[in-house]
């Protein structure tokens, strides 16, 4: 036990915290407790009763129950998954699964039903290791949240307080006699419950406080402290609140779940569903109008006309001189098409108010079409968005928190799938294939089967079909192979041609080149032949024109070896 510890002082700040916190969610907590009772152990209102008499049958028919249902279970269907890079976590997060589903739904069905739920996150021994292990309070008026508090999922509270009820021979089992005597006797912290406390239960009260990074649980029974103070480092309270509606009462938002809204509803089920019942109660077996002459001797055969073997009833068709007319049937039927209408138009209203079909979001019938697919995610946004949202806040708290325990912190946790998501799949799947019957093209259809199938690629029975129609037919990659080869030898065969063409281009430039020298040649043997002709004549020397005539042919061959070698460029 800490050496500073004062037991007085923290009964004081207890006492506080409980004074603030009732005050703050009095409306909340009344609230809770009429619908709780109105739900489950008086559905009938004074005002229903009055109209009803004391000698009326009252029929219960729970129309608000199936409401809860459905809305819970279009979140089971498609829970909340946490995605992370740290495979600790997910493995952490796996082994405390089953924990996890069941709290997250409870405090989700109690936020739904009443508007509030909590899910408490406590280290417990499993199997020799300490671990984190969430649950949920039923009793949610029980708890003294901090009235500062405005997160969604209570990350700024400083001080929660809850109390668990247990007998007093489990107190005296576990915390000894002494402890169970002081409460026997009266001395008991004292604090103002929602419910008064039965004969031989004893409140257990759960402190929480948080302060620089710590969090501080303490456990007291009576006015002692029964256990020794647990201290985590946390970043918040393990108490999460999941909010339902939001609503403003005198300044102050407290939340509703739909019990407080349907109430009008359930009332007028179940007053149609008691006169139905009294109709059915009050209606005889075949009714007849006889005389007593008719009947005479044969009173037995008529009396239980309803439950004899054969059809024939005797009656007495002369009385002396007088002729008899056989007795009359009146027609006993049970009028319930008008209490019936009444009960189905309620349960239209009872889905128009809660904002889902009793049966929940229509999820699994691929046959709807794409505007109902619509419509559903419509109603959904409209109507129990907040319910998933605010569960959603909580949910990455509670993530958040279970990776504190193990000391994973500051890591980047998203939460992923859902009702919103499962919805958008619906809606695209539905418009996809609405869209898949106006294609003709044999590949335009395969692509809109894939992108259909893939929005039920978290179908374990779906995965294989998406997988195999994906991958490609064998025959086709074949035959996308050989055309594959074919474009390589065309392409190579074409190469092939280009260098034909260009050395042909070549070899006629060079012919055409020779062809040019060869006429130049002979032009110039012929002017040379010409030059040394006429020089002879003009008397000059043989040998010098010989010399001149040889400078200028080689002259001549070389600008015609030039041209060639620039036509061969």
């Amino acid at each position: 036990m800490e050496e500073s510890f004062d037991l007085d002082k923290l009964l004081k700040k207890i006492k506080k915290l409980e004074d603030r916190s009732y005050s703050r969610f009095k409306e909340q907590r009344n609230r809770i407790k009429d619908d709780k009772e109105f739900l489950w152990k008086k559905p009938l209102s004074e005002d229903v009763s009055k109209l009803l008499g004391n000698k009326r049958y009252r029929g219960h028919l729970d129309v608000i129950s199936n409401a809860i249902r459905a809305i819970v279970n279009s979140y089971t269907s498609y829970p909340y998954k946490p995605r992370t890079d740290l495979p600790d976590l997910a493995e952490f997060y796996d082994k405390l699964n089953d924990d996890i589903s069941e709290s997250v739904e409870n405090a989700l069905k109690n936020a739904v039903s009443f508007g509030l739920g909590y899910i408490v996150v406590l280290p417990q021994e499993r199997n020799g290791a300490v671990v984190p292990v969430p649950y949920s309070i039923d009793k949610v008026e029980t708890v003294y949240y901090d009235p500062d508090s405005t997160d969604m999922n209570g990350a700024d509270a400083n001080q929660v307080l809850f109390i668990d009820y247990k007998s007093r021979a489990f107190i005296k089992h576990k915390y000894g006699e002494e402890v169970a005597d002081k409460f026997k006797n009266g001395t008991t912290l004292s604090l103002t419950t929602s419910e008064p406390i039965q004969d031989e239960m004893c409140p257990v009260f759960t402190y929480f406080k948080k302060k620089d990074g710590i969090v501080k649980i303490y456990k007291i029974v009576a006015d002692t402290l029964v256990e020794e103070p647990i201290e985590l480092y946390l970043k918040q309270i393990p108490v999460i609140p999941v909010y339902g509606e939001p609503i403003e009462i005198d300044g102050n938002r407290i939340y509703r779940g739909i019990v407080s809204q349907c109430k009008v509803l359930q009332d007028m089920t179940d007053m149609t569903a008691s006169q139905l019942m009294e109709r059915l109660a009050k209606s005889p077996k075949g009714m007849w109008i006889a005389g007593r002459r008719q009947i005479g001797k044969n009173a037995d055969l008529w009396d239980n006309s309803d439950m004899n073997t054969h059809q024939l009833l005797l009656y007495n068709d002369k009385a002396g001189n007088e002729t008899l007319p056989p007795p009359i049937r009146v027609d006993a039927r049970v009028e319930y098409d008008d209490l019936t209408g009444i009960m189905s138009s309620t349960v239209g209203m009872m889905q128009s108010v809660v904002g889902v079909d009793s049966i929940g979001l229509p999820d699994e019938r691929n046959e709807i079409t794409a505007t109902e697919a619509l419509l559903n995610a419509k109603s959904y946004n409209n109507n129990i968005r907040h319910f998933m949202s605010h569960l959603k806040y909580s949910f990455k708290a509670l993530v958040e928190l279970i990776a504190q325990y193990f000391n994973l912190n500051d890591i980047q946790i998203k939460i992923e799938n859902g009702p919103q998501e499962n919805l958008e799949r619906q809606t695209a799947r539905q418009e996809l294939m609405a869209l898949t019957q106006m294609l003709d093209d044999p590949t335009d259809r395969k692509r809109a089967i894939l992108a259909v199938a893939s929005t039920m690629n978290d179908n374990a029975f779906v995965a294989p079909f998406l997988q195999a129609i994906s991958q490609e037919d064998p025959a086709i990659t074949q035959l996308k192979q050989q055309a594959t080869e074919m474009q390589q030898n065309y392409e190579q065969q074409i190469k092939q041609l280009q260098d034909q063409i260009l050395l042909l281009k070549t070899q006629a430039i060079q012919a055409d080149a020779r062809n040019k020298d060869s006429l130049r040649k002979a032009e110039m043997d012929n002017q040379v032949k010409l030059a040394i002709e006429e020089m002879k004549q003009n008397g000059e020397n043989s040998r010098e024109a010989m010399k001149l005539a040889h400078d200028d042919l080689k002259d001549a061959q070389q600008t015609n070896l030039n041209v060639a070698e620039d036509s061969n460029v």
